[in-house]
């Protein structure tokens, strides 16, 4: 598995939240830990294997072993979401920022983000579509974020 955070690649407090500062900080690094701190102090995020891109045309790439989590939570337990369907489990940063899935699971737009979870990436305590599913990064389906860090693993 992975022995440390090798280092911080970006921090949006720091470095900007334009999308574009995202891709100048992260493109190119494969195993990445993106975590999420939104306005109500949830923090949330995904890991991707594959290296971001630094086009800013929207690519997504099949990453099958990308995975989202919560940490912290309205229901005060942290939750990790699997791929249901390998095929769509895509990472994407387009000219909006970092995405999770197919179906948009997790969208970052420089300080605002929002909640699709269940299309391609779930948990079997929590229904695609379902209020209570699209609440649990933000606190609602559409919310502001605080802060974005971006870690490269190392093995």
């Amino acid at each position: 598995m992975f022995n440390t955070l090798s280092h911080l690649l970006y921090r949006a407090s720091r470095d900007g939240f334009e999308p574009y500062k995202f891709r100048a900080h992260c493109a190119g690094y494969p195993q990445t830990l993106t975590l999420v701190r939104s306005k109500n102090k949830n923090i949330f995020g995904g890991f991707a294997s594959l290296p971001w891109l630094s086009s800013p045309d929207i690519l997504g790439q099949l990453d099958p072993f990308s995975f989202l989590f919560s940490l912290k939570n309205e229901h005060d337990e942290p939750f990790l979401f699997l791929p249901t369907k390998k095929d769509q489990t895509k990472i994407y940063q387009n000219s909006e920022g970092p995405v999770f899935g197919d179906g948009f699971d997790l969208f970052i737009s420089g300080n605002k983000g929002s909640s699709n979870l269940g299309y391609s990436y779930s948990h079997p305590k929590f229904h695609k579509g379902s209020l209570e599913t699209n609440r649990l990064f933000g606190g609602k389906k559409s919310f502001e974020i605080d802060e974005i860090e971006v870690f490269e693993l190392k093995k």
